[in-house]
């Protein structure tokens, strides 16, 4: 098996939804899906190299197509690749990032991140209650935080180095102003 490595840039902000709207708002994922990747791939071979889907001789399917024998689609196809997730790269490493798992947390105060399930491991095993167990910042010595510092890492971390990965996002609102009440006014149109 051959092993491809791609780096996506965007040309221009992307917006990959999750098809939650809540409040009218759209959710945008923080990754390329893998079955995202795989239709860009599929659509990018048949673009650039299929002459039926150009519209230049509609009579001609795949199997009775003059490059049959070259064909880089038939050949993708064939081959049966797999395709993974579209994950932010680390730019200090070079490391494609990887999700951070449910039992990661970071510190507010002091910016630590790591796991903790030693701890929690610890205390279901003594029988004490998890609120009582004392789990806290590792640093919480050093750098003066405590329990309520912690809160539950999310997004993605570095493989290599254990740093969080930053996502870059945006939100973009726009609401109508009704000029006249000065409140924002639904089924208008924006002016």
């Amino acid at each position: 098996m051959d092993l491809v490595s791609v780096v996506v840039k965007a040309g221009s902000p992307l917006f990959i939804g999750l098809g939650k709207v809540r409040r009218g708002v759209h959710y945008s994922r923080n990754h390329l899906p893998s079955w995202m990747v795989r239709g860009a791939v599929g659509a990018a071979i048949l673009s650039e190299f299929c002459d039926f889907l150009e519209g230049k001789d509609r009579e001609v399917t795949c199997s009775s197509c003059h490059k049959a024998d070259g064909c880089l689609y038939n050949e993708f196809s064939r081959t049966n690749p797999v395709f993974s997730d579209a994950t932010p790269i680390h730019e200090e490493c070079g490391v494609a990032a990887v999700p951070a798992p449910s039992f990661a947390f970071k510190c507010k105060k002091c910016g630590w991140h790591g796991s903790l399930l030693d701890k929690f491991i610890d205390a279901l095993k003594s029988g004490k209650e998890l609120w009582r167990a004392n789990i806290a910042c590792p640093m919480m010595q050093e750098q003066r935080c405590g329990l309520v510092s912690l809160e539950p890492a999310e997004g993605w971390l570095c493989p290599k180095c254990g740093e969080s990965v930053p996502v870059e996002s945006l939100r973009v609102a726009m609401t109508a102003i009704n000029r006249a009440r000065g409140i924002a006014e639904e089924g208008m149109l924006f002016s």
